[in-house]
């Protein structure tokens, strides 16, 4: 993963190739520059690690305090099955 400090803001670049583990321009976009449902997931999770390793960020799921995320992720996993169906490399 690419990445450059200018003026104290971080740019990550994630279109390098391994950037993104499993990332497959086949299954893992709708065209040549938009991530379908499992690309935007893998990305996410390389993006989740950075920010955990760099500021210490932690993830809440399961924390009763953030419910209603545990909420929305379910609904959207829902929804993701809904229109992929058994097609979701999940």
């Amino acid at each position: 993963m690419g990445r450059v400090e200018f003026d104290n803001v971080t740019f990550l670049d994630l279109s390098e190739p391994d950037a993104v583990p499993g990332l497959s321009y086949k299954t893992d976009f709708f065209d040549g520059g938009h991530l379908s449902t499992p690309g935007a997931e893998k990305s996410s999770a390389v993006l989740a690690s950075f920010l955990a390793k760099r500021y210490g960020l932690q993830s809440h799921r399961g924390d009763p305090a953030f419910s209603e995320w545990d909420t929305d992720v379910a609904e959207h996993d829902a929804y993701v099955k809904k229109v992929w169906g058994d097609r979701y490399p999940k």
